[in-house]
């Protein structure tokens, strides 16, 4: 009888196939950036054989966090489930998996169980989770307790009390950052401790900067384009893939995170004006500032998020808005013409500078649908670092950034 080979070795012997392929031994980075580029292109390849490469790269590294944190973002992201092959294209997953060097059907198999049994000997309960992103996010809070972008990541898929102590561990894990004390904030909102909310709220807003975590993607690696059409088009068959394209690729596929997180901070914004819409309309005039202030304040850390985007951008503006008008009521009925003024500048501020956003920033972005953006992209043309230059010289000309 045959004898299977053992995960680890079986990593090793993978790692030198892929070195056929590459032309050298391919590190843990590399391998990395690979399953990164498979899960954000439309190849007709599985999701095993993309785990599988994941638990090539876990198995090659002791720094597992941050791949453990990719592979749950594949597995949360849309195209993870609807853009793989049918049992009708598992022929053309097989030719192509071999034309891009991956693991065949009966390795897939193996390393994914590798896979597993890195996630059990973390914490056996972790393999019972329904949510398999959440698993392997989960995974990365074991392997390195203190790693913000995981703990972000369990935040936005926990509810209840699990959301609260998520957001406990973010705030732990960044304790400079506003956000994790917006997003504390925000968890405390469906049990109605609004007074609690405040309090994390303000708590924030006395903190210098508010940072989004961004996907991880490798610091270094060496990998090339494979031959396929949207590579062919863009003339980069072959070539060295940038840091710039796939960190570009990979946040692309980070808007549904990105999305949560604002939803999350644009309702916790419309429940605290509400409360000081409440108070003011009772005559607590001076509460009703407390609350009103607040929602303002965090909005305006929001529209100045690091890195600079589009994204913040927009959504800062859009909680303003909750509490500007009764803002503007409170001061004209207190008589207090400079708190008005000021309110009613950056009602003016926020309005100009969403117009200014759409010509200067949204004219240069699009989605993958668009040959002509992809392009760009894999030509290193179009970058993040390109975008958040447009975004702050936006800030800048409307008086918010320095």
């Amino acid at each position: 009888m045959r004898k299977s080979v053992p995960g680890h070795i079986l990593v090793v012997l993978l790692l030198c196939s892929l070195a056929d392929v590459t032309g050298q031994t391919e590190q843990a980075e590399d391998t990395w950036a690979r399953a990164l580029l498979l899960s954000v292109t439309n190849y007709t390849v599985t999701n095993q054989q993309i785990k599988a490469v994941y638990a090539l790269a876990l198995g090659a590294t002791k720094n597992r966090a941050p791949i453990y944190v990719s592979l749950g973002d594949f597995c949360s992201t849309p195209g993870a489930l609807l853009l793989r092959p049918l049992r009708s294209s598992l022929k053309k997953a097989r030719e192509e998996g071999e034309m891009l060097g991956l693991p065949n059907e009966q390795q897939c198999e193996r390393l994914v169980a590798e896979l597993e049994g890195f996630v059990n000997n973390l914490d056996p309960k972790l393999s019972e989770s329904e949510d398999e992103a959440m698993k392997y996010y989960l995974a990365a809070t074991n392997e390195n307790p203190a790693y913000a972008t995981a703990w972000f990541r369990v935040f936005l898929r926990s509810e209840g009390d699990s959301r609260v102590r998520a957001a406990s561990q973010l705030v732990k894990a960044d304790p400079e950052n506003c956000l994790p004390r917006y997003l504390s904030a925000a968890a405390e909102v469906p049990g109605g401790s609004l007074s609690v909310a405040l309090a994390f709220v303000k708590a924030g807003n006395e903190k210098g900067r508010c940072k989004l975590y961004r996907a991880p993607v490798p610091q270094e690696f060496r990998l090339s384009f494979p031959e396929g059409k949207p590579f062919k088009a863009a003339g980069v068959s072959g070539k060295l893939v940038t840091r710039s394209a796939l960190a570009y690729l990979v946040e692309d596929q980070n808007w549904v995170n990105v999305a949560r997180s604002w939803v999350q901070l644009d309702r916790l914004a419309q429940v605290l004006a509400a409360e000081g819409a409440r108070l003011l309309r009772q005559g607590e005039e001076d509460k009703a500032a407390e609350y009103l202030e607040a929602v303002l304040k965090m909005s305006l850390h929001l529209v100045r998020t690091e890195p600079a985007n589009r994204i913040a951008v927009v959504a800062g503006a859009a909680t303003a808005e909750h509490a500007i008008s009764d803002l503007k009521q409170l001061y004209v009925t207190e008589e207090q013409t400079k708190q008005l003024a000021r309110v009613n500048e950056l009602e003016k501020t926020l309005k100009g500078l969403s117009r200014e956003f759409e010509k200067a920033v949204l004219q240069s972005s699009g989605t993958f649908y668009d040959d002509e953006v992809m392009k760009q992209v894999l030509m290193g043309e179009l970058t993040l670092d390109k975008e958040e230059a447009t975004v702050r010289t936006a800030l800048r000309e409307a008086r918010l950034l320095k």
